[in-house]
């Protein structure tokens, strides 16, 4: 059954793919990108920071300079689907990695493909395109070559330190493999040849990793990376613990972990003080930071591993492999074919992901795409302040021409000063408008939900100019920009989806409704699938008192978005109430109560359903 098998193999494959694409880009990506093309334009690697005003100057921690460098070769060569295929080659190799190490433990084969598949669940969250996924691989290597070292006493852990070179140059977390390394030789520590020359493998790779743009500087960086919790570290997601809050992340965590837990204690088998060390080790580090999940998980499979295979074997369970069992050679035609299905399906699955990718809508990341080629286009003066998640974008798409206010390097250039003053003007505390006259502002590209976006909305100061599917750009009311507001339909817009949105939303500020409408449309043609039109659609319909039409565009707002987009479904219901269709309104009411029913808009629906719904008759 070695073929079987083979095909079992392929399919797991496919099966790591499929849960490695689920996330490509993040907010960091862009710039990660733009640093990569000064890099490879210049011939220099930036020891300052060159994107930011408010840090403009200050030492940059450029750690990832190498990644960064041939992320950019890839993208200029092959675009987002060669970046993608590089992410994807990299997660594959760790996974493959790990399972080789599983079998080489006489693991069996069905279980170690099982429990590394929980591995990569369980780290999926972070296959982002980001320097940090070459430290998976490293992480596993490392692992292999002391399993390699300690139990087979092969040469393999030699290459340490040429492997260290290349990670310190990739990133931080090279200090997690010297960390490993450092447990292995203090917990198997003896008076041998074997211990000497892993303490001198030990000390020339910790002096390689002194072979790096920053040198000393590096080391400095990381104790106080992880000695210290700033502000800038405290309010980052990552950056938080996965016992926060009960999300998604927590459960991932304890997927693996509680089976760790009660496998230790089912086996009753003596527990490696090696494997004991690592284990608190990392969990310490996932439970301080969830960014550090994955490597948890890594080095969790492969214990886990071999207290279920002591578990089985005690209780006589899984003595075979899958292919072995009777039934599967009873049914093999049937098996091959499904295999082969799932196979080819997987396969086709990946292909689609990978070449139709849309790199500006992400599965939990949407960029200002219409935006930045609204700015780019006409030019618009001064300075910006940007929401925290958009600065990477604006670097990628305007610097040189423009430079952000905040974006996702965090500590490695920011001190906690700007991002206080950040969160300062995001939350509306005391002196945030000193702050944009501080900095000059003249434009503010903010983000949905947020308390400044509310206020703008409603202020004398600032005019709204363009909307996007994640946000607005505002220009301040001066002298200076007058001639911009005044004829803001004089403007170019870009012959997107938003694009025309926004020239709609400026119609209808003059009240120019039938125009407003034709831009809509247009914006339709462009982007059918695009709930927000719709809606938008439904309001001009709204204002020109034509309840009918209106109805009609909120419907297929609400069939795009069912779930999501209650905003529309509100105004759907309103649409009805204005139709006298009050057994329509209270159906689509009791739906928002049902999806959200302690949010605004459902405590909304709440109060309009007791004042819609019939009273019963005595």
């Amino acid at each position: 059954m070695r073929n079987f098998k083979v095909l079992v193999l392929l399919v797991w494959v496919v099966l790591v793919l499929l849960i490695a694409l689920q996330r490509n880009i993040g907010p960091d990506t862009w710039w990660h990108l733009k640093a990569g093309e000064y890099i490879v334009e210049t011939g220099s690697i930036p020891t300052e920071d060159i994107f930011s005003y408010t840090a403009s100057g200050r030492f940059w921690y450029l750690y990832a300079w190498l990644p960064e460098a041939v992320s950019f070769l890839v993208y200029s060569k092959f675009g987002f689907p060669g970046l993608i295929l590089v992410k994807l080659l990299v997660v594959l190799s760790a996974f493959l990695i790990l399972l080789k190490l599983m079998l080489e433990n006489k693991i069996n084969f069905s279980l170690a493909l099982m429990v590394t598949l929980l591995a990569v669940f369980v780290s999926r969250k972070f296959f982002l395109l980001r320097p940090h996924i070459i430290s998976y691989l490293f992480i596993v290597l490392i692992l292999h070559f002391l399993e390699l070292y300690y139990r087979k006493d092969r040469k393999w852990l030699w290459f340490c330190p040429l492997l260290f070179v290349i990670w310190v140059n990739c990133h931080v977390n090279y200090i997690l493999g010297l960390a490993i390394m450092g447990i292995y030789f203090v917990t198997k520590f003896d008076r041998d040849k074997k211990t000497l020359n892993a303490g001198i493998i030990i000390f020339i790779s910790s002096l390689a990793c002194l072979i790096n743009p920053m040198t000393y500087r590096l080391p400095g960086y990381l104790l106080s990376l992880y000695s210290t919790s700033g502000l800038i570290s405290g309010t980052l997601g990552e950056w938080h613990s996965p016992m926060i809050e009960f999300d998604a992340t927590l459960y991932d965590f304890l997927l693996i972990l509680v089976p760790l837990v009660i496998v230790i204690l089912l086996s009753l088998k003596r527990v490696n003080f090696t494997k004991v060390l690592l284990i608190l080790f990392l969990g310490y580090l996932a439970v301080s930071s969830q960014r550090h999940i994955p490597y948890f998980a890594l080095v969790c499979a492969y214990v886990l591993s071999e207290h279920l295979q002591y578990v089985i074997d005690k209780s006589k369970l899984m003595k075979k492999d899958i292919a072995d069992f009777r039934f599967v050679r009873r049914f093999a035609v049937v098996f091959y074919v499904v295999l082969i299905v799932v196979l080819f399906a997987g396969v086709y699955k990946v292909s689609e992901k990978v070449v139709c990718y849309n790199p500006h809508r992400e599965r939990d990341f949407l960029f200002p795409e219409s935006m930045m080629e609204f700015i780019k286009i006409n030019n618009l003066p001064g300075k910006i302040y940007n929401a925290y998640s958009y600065g990477g974008y604006i670097i990628k798409h305007l610097y040189p021409q423009k430079k952000v206010f905040i974006d996702g390097r965090a500590n490695t250039v920011y001190p906690d000063d700007i991002y206080r003053q950040y969160l300062s003007v995001k939350y509306l505390k005391p002196g945030w408008e000193e702050i944009l006259e501080k900095h000059q502002v003249n434009l503010l590209l903010l983000d949905d939900g947020t308390l400044i976006r509310k206020k703008m909305e409603k202020s004398d100061e600032w005019e709204k100019i363009f909307r996007d599917i994640v946000g607005a750009l505002f220009i301040k009311k001066s002298p200076e920009n007058k001639g911009i507001i005044d004829s803001v339909l004089e403007l170019k817009y870009p012959d997107t989806a938003f694009g025309h949105f926004s020239k709609a939303f400026a119609y209808g500020k003059k009240g120019m409704l039938d125009e407003g409408i034709e831009e809509l449309k247009k914006g339709i043609s462009v982007d059918p699938e695009e709930p927000d039109l719709y809606n938008a659609l439904g309001r001009f319909y709204d204002t020109k008192n034509e309840p009918g039409n209106a109805v009609i565009y909120y419907k297929k707002a609400v069939e795009l978005e069912p779930e999501r987009f209650l905003a529309a479904r509100r105004n759907l219901a309103v649409a009805y109430e204005r139709k006298g269709m009050v057994k329509e309104a209270i159906e689509q009411y009791e739906i928002i109560v049902k999806l959200e029913p302690e949010s605004s808009i459902g405590l909304s629906a709440k109060n309009s359903l007791r004042r819609i719904t019939p009273v019963p008759s005595r």
